[in-house]
């Protein structure tokens, strides 16, 4: 018990001289180097205060008042083209297969699926569709993507063409050609 308390004292001790060592290196490097600097201070001081120019003037905010009595809201788009709601088992002519079941690619608007490349083995060609969760997907001919019953008429190395039943003003189905180019990014 007695030897850990003498140690304590020892180090203690050691701590106490190595603070002191470290001070006496500290201001034996001081020296008066700054002379020049203490000079430019005083100059500096010694000066005249300039003037300050003063602040401009502040213009009292002319407030608007917004009256809509009138006016359409400014946040709900303008509609340029009147839609019409069809009953899609009443529209006429021959359409897509309405009883097919959708899958996958079906449920993105085809806007947002990208074409980011392509897989290739024998004469087979896969495309690689990234929708818009972010999976890319492996896609042939006579699949279907996208929310007009789009059909997958041919994939190449630079795009892939579709066949999409679109509803025409008439309220008749209408195929539409449609390819979904190669994504440079």
């Amino acid at each position: 018990m007695m030897m850990a308390k003498g140690n304590r004292v020892t180090k203690r001790a050691k701590l106490k001289a190595a603070v002191m060592v470290i001070s006496v290196l500290v201001l034996g490097c001081a020296s008066e180097e700054f002379g020049d600097l203490n000079d430019y201070i005083a100059e500096v001081y010694a000066r005249k205060p300039g003037l300050i120019k003063p602040l401009p003037a502040i213009k009292p905010y002319a407030s608007f008042r917004y009256v809509k009595d009138g006016l359409r809201n400014p946040f709900t788009p303008i509609n340029k083209h009147k839609q019409v709601a069809y009953d899609i088992e009443n529209i006429v002519g021959p359409g897509p297969d309405l009883a097919r079941t959708k899958v996958g690619l079906e449920g993105f608007p085809l806007d947002t699926l990208r074409m980011v490349g392509t897989i290739a083995k024998g004469n087979q060609t896969w495309g690689l569709i990234k929708a818009g969760d972010g999976i890319i997907h492996l896609v042939l001919p006579g699949q279907y993507m996208g929310r007009n019953f789009g059909k997958i008429q041919k994939v190449d190395n630079q795009k892939i063409e579709l066949e999409e039943y679109i509803v025409s003003a008439e309220g008749r189905w209408v195929k539409r050609q449609t390819e979904i180019e190669l994504s440079e990014h």
